[in-house]
């Protein structure tokens, strides 16, 4: 599925463009999304912290598949996600 997504049209781009959706804090948040925010603040840690080269790619499309990609020594390790444009 990584190597799809990257032959397709992936573009790299910054990795605080992937994480401020749920790390900038809004007026509006509740407890609930104030949690979440917090989740993914640490996932991004973790993810900083075991992996060097920490890369993000996305597609151009509403519906935007999503790679966080990195080393641990010579292996490539990443997550997916998916998100839609509203």
């Amino acid at each position: 599925a990584a190597e799809r997504i990257l032959r397709a049209s992936a573009e790299q781009v910054d990795l605080d463009l992937f994480f401020a959706p749920v790390l900038t804090t809004q007026d509006w948040w509740g407890e609930e999304e104030e949690a979440r925010s917090q989740r993914f603040l640490a996932l991004r840690r973790y993810l900083e912290s075991i992996l060097t080269d920490l890369t993000a790619f996305t597609t151009d499309s509403i519906e935007r598949d999503w790679l966080l990609l990195g080393r641990a020594g010579d292996q490539v390790f990443g997550i997916r996600t998916r998100a839609v444009e509203t």
